[in-house]
């Protein structure tokens, strides 16, 4: 397996961030590599972090942060070494790609939203971001976590 030394995983605050979040640890556990977890705040995502922050006073550029930085204490409890980014953005797609490339990642680590189809890829934001990246990205599928997690039960 390559050396990955700084993976990113980026979080869209839904609820697959959670497996993304197994994903990560186990990723940094087999290879030593830090996390950095990045939630580029676009329209959607504030939405969903509206939710997270309800009944509390935190504005969405606060939610954003405090949302990404839980993740991370997570990963760091976990004995990982992760660190918690977000921006504003109106292309988390190109913005992923980009910060990967500027900031010295050797991978982009993706949980898919979607089924692979019959040719085994993921359409949607992680063939995006494998289209635009000069960085290598492992895009995990949903039927993978599910059957990880039933072989670890």
């Amino acid at each position: 397996m390559p050396p990955y030394q700084h993976v990113i995983v980026p979080l869209d605050a839904w609820s697959r961030d959670a497996s993304a979040l197994d994903v990560a640890t186990s990723t940094a556990a087999r290879t030593g590599a830090g996390i950095t977890l990045v939630l580029p705040r676009t329209g959607a995502v504030g939405t969903r972090l509206r939710e997270f922050a309800a009944g509390t006073d935190m504005a969405p550029p606060d939610a954003a942060e405090h949302y990404v930085e839980e993740a991370a204490a997570t990963l760091r409890q976990r004995h990982v070494g992760a660190e918690a980014v977000s921006w504003p953005s109106d292309d988390a797609v190109g913005d992923i790609a980009w910060y990967a490339g500027q900031h010295g990642a050797t991978l982009i680590l993706l949980v898919s939203e979607r089924p692979a189809d019959r040719k085994g890829w993921r359409r949607g934001i992680a063939e995006q971001v494998a289209t635009l990246s000069k960085v290598p990205v492992l895009v995990v599928p949903p039927e993978a976590i599910v059957a990880a997690a039933t072989s670890a039960a």
